[in-house]
């Protein structure tokens, strides 16, 4: 016998999925994680020339 297409255990799964609030609260946390991110690599590239770490790694190494 051939079940329906709506009693499939991954149809279910979806349908729960989509009523649940919760993944709409996971996905709101994720971008605001994508854009600190963002927001830190943005900082670090324009910080990053001015602190000469190139430099500073290279007499450290040379120190040990």
């Amino acid at each position: 016998m051939i079940e329906p297409e709506w009693s499939l255990p991954m149809v279910i799964f979806f349908k729960r999925l989509i009523k649940d609030a919760s993944a709409v609260t996971a996905i709101e946390y994720g971008l605001i994680c994508a854009l600190i991110v963002i927001g830190s690599l943005a900082a670090i590239s324009s910080v990053g020339p001015a602190l000469n770490l190139g430099k500073t790694f290279s007499r450290v190494a040379s120190n040990l």
